[in-house]
């Protein structure tokens, strides 16, 4: 039974590589040859979703070759809370706090659509579509906090080091850590409260994951005793 779940799952992650890729193109510039290196949270957490989802997928293609019947082939299975916090900001933010009208209109931006929200909700749908449940543990909300760190600390070596404003004569892809704007002290705050943000998330993807857990234990518990009655 799990061989055949994990066909499906395959196949879920190619259509999600296909149309993440797309995003990451148009985010990034590939196929126009302007490269743009990936400052903005957007690109890098899309980036992310993509490199780990693509080495599960090579994973998951090596275990179909070899016939093992095995559900856990992302590497590091626990850092994928990670990566699904990660890009749940990205729509988070992108559909409360940036987006100004419909969804969906005439002049709807094909690629801030697949990027804000289709490769978001792939990546949520896939946990509760595929994942084990019950494999997270109370600490790694905290462990989760590695991306949101890695990001700042990227934000302002580039910063720092850039000759030049990279984009719109601006230093920082954000006006609310621009340290050319704000004081060390406010954006300190802001920085704070967006980690505080982080850690909700992430403890409330550990309450969800540990009460499936429940769930599914009682579930196979139940098809066991009706099977032996």
């Amino acid at each position: 039974m799990n061989y055949q779940k994990n066909k499906y799952n395959l196949i879920y992650i190619f259509i999600f590589l296909c149309i993440a890729a797309v995003g990451i193109n148009d985010s990034m510039g590939l196929s126009r040859g302007e490269f743009h290196p990936p400052i903005f949270y957007t690109t890098l957490s899309g980036l992310l979703c993509f490199i780990y989802f693509l080495f599960g997928f090579v994973k998951g293609i090596v275990y179909q070759i070899q016939g093992r019947d095995e559900e856990n082939f992302f590497v590091l299975p626990r850092f994928k809370g990670s990566v699904t916090i990660a890009i749940t900001v990205t729509l988070l933010v992108y559909h409360f706090l940036v987006y100004e009208g419909p969804i969906l209109s005439v002049d709807t931006d094909i690629y801030n659509i697949i990027k804000h929200y289709i490769v978001p909700i792939m990546v949520i749908a896939h946990y509760f579509l595929f994942d084990n449940k019950g494999i997270y543990k109370v600490i790694d909300p905290i462990i989760w906090l590695v991306f949101p760190t890695c990001y700042f600390t990227w934000v302002n070596i580039k910063a720092a080091t850039v000759t030049g404003p990279y984009w719109d004569g601006k230093y920082y892809p954000y006006g609310f850590i621009d340290l050319t704007l704000h004081s060390v002290s406010e954006v300190a705050v802001t920085v704070v409260i967006l980690f505080a943000f982080f850690t909700i998330l992430g403890f409330g993807l550990y309450a969800i994951d540990r009460k499936l857990a429940v769930k599914n234990h009682i579930y196979s518990y139940s098809n066991e005793m009706s099977k032996s009655l």
